[in-house]
């Protein structure tokens, strides 16, 4: 999962690592641990992004304007999922539990 500062999130490798995941930079190399935040963000940018893709898939196929409709709450509703996350954190503060 990509990060918008240029870092990504590789998750934890093993039985045990639930949603544990490291920040790497461009060679792949471990920055830190990611934080809960980053990693909730990071699942709902894509989200957003994939919500976005449908969209523009459904408008040049010709779909429903109801179904176009149904995208764009989805979108909507994750944008201010993220508004709400990130508003007021430090997105470096903590760790990922």
């Amino acid at each position: 999962m990509r990060l918008p500062c240029g870092l990504s999130l590789r998750p934890y490798s093993g039985p045990f690592a639930g949603s544990l995941h490291f920040v790497v930079d461009s060679n792949g190399e471990v920055v830190r641990n990611a934080t809960v935040l980053e990693v909730q963000l990071a699942k709902a940018l894509h989200e957003l992004e994939r919500t976005a893709e449908v969209m523009r898939h459904a408008a040049s196929s010709g779909i429903t304007p109801e179904a176009l409709a149904f995208a764009a709450d989805h979108a909507s509703s994750a944008a201010h999922r993220i508004k709400s996350e990130v508003s007021g954190h430090d997105i470096q503060s903590g760790e990922a539990s």
